[in-house]
């Protein structure tokens, strides 16, 4: 066993390091205890802990592996001597780690915050930062630390919950937060979802919570007081005319379906919303943000659509000139 390194920065579980590797947990346990690959550090309650090397050396096996050379030759080798084998494939590059920080995370609550704290050890994008079942608590807890994502416990929605979240936000600085509750009427959920706030029903396991963040932090959209302009890049005008659309949709295709037709009408239902909910009425800077996001989400499938016409009439032979 390795001796422990005291620098926490460079040290991975090993969720973290079967992902970086495209492998599997269970394999990368094989490759340990079959062919000794590496030799990982231990925790106190006997989790994995992987050094840098420790993961570059698993990276490389796997890709030297996927080239045809034997595993059980890999294992052995001295890492300077997978680089300089990795090196000779052709077109080969030395595999960037990621290095991403984990999300930092703090739970209002009591509940959540001890399902997290039970498997802490193999949650490999989140860090605990702070719990308390009082606002002013957390805070005091937290004693300034940056914070990325609130964890907001509630036994029940009301329609007061979308204030206090809002202001918890605030108080703390975070970017987002995914609430937490047991009971609720959907009228209160759809308030309370944004591009930065999510919900999750309880109970929910500590695999869960995590799914949900890191799709909270993946979605396209902004804080409130960081308004984009609808020119943005990633949002392309539509290319097609209406009659353009009409003329493809009455075409005869070759193949035996009515696909150009569902097409255009899919095309034409999605600008209809896009352009809906760009004019929507807006009660508040919240309610902007999430009709911004609606847009942002219509017009991006308007235009994977008018992708797929122009795919389809490309296949058909039909001019969309």
């Amino acid at each position: 066993m390795s001796t422990p390194s005291t620098d926490i920065s460079s040290r991975f579980k090993i969720g973290a390091v079967a992902r970086l590797a495209g492998v599997s947990v269970h394999t990368i346990r094989k490759w340990e205890e079959r062919y000794g690959a590496v030799a990982p550090e231990r925790t106190q309650g006997g989790g994995r802990v992987y050094s840098r090397e420790d993961m570059e050396r698993l990276v490389l096996i796997k890709k030297l592996a996927d080239a045809g050379h034997s595993l059980r030759d890999l294992a052995v080798m001295p890492h300077e001597a997978l680089v300089a084998a990795w090196r000779k494939v052709p077109g080969a590059d030395i595999p960037a780690i990621d290095e991403r920080e984990p999300v930092r995370v703090a739970v209002l609550g009591s509940v959540v915050a001890a399902t997290l704290m039970r498997f802490s050890e193999h949650l490999d994008e989140l860090a605990l930062i702070g719990c308390a079942p009082e606002l002013s608590a957390l805070e005091v807890a937290l004693n300034g630390q940056p914070l990325d994502l609130l964890l907001f416990e509630t036994s029940m929605l009301s329609t007061h919950t979308d204030a206090q979240v809002r202001a918890a936000i605030e108080l703390l600085g975070c970017d987002y937060a995914v609430v937490l509750y047991n009971f609720a009427s959907q009228r209160d959920v759809a308030k309370l979802q944004s591009p930065w706030v999510s919900t999750l029903k309880l109970p929910a396991d500590a695999g869960t919570i995590e799914r949900a963040i890191a799709g909270l932090m993946r979605r396209p959209g902004h804080r409130p007081d960081e308004r984009e302009d609808r020119g943005a890049p990633d949002v392309r005008p539509p290319r097609i005319a209406p009659e353009t659309l009409a003329r493809f949709a009455s075409s005869a295709p070759a193949i035996e379906c009515e696909c150009p037709t569902h097409l255009a009408d899919l095309v034409t239902a999605l600008r209809a919303f896009e352009e809906y909910s760009a004019q929507c009425s807006h009660r508040s800077a919240e309610d902007a943000a999430l009709h911004d996001f609606l847009w942002r989400c219509a017009a991006q499938s308007r235009a994977l659509f008018e992708d797929a016409v122009e795919h389809v009439a490309d296949a058909e032979g039909l001019d969309l000139g």
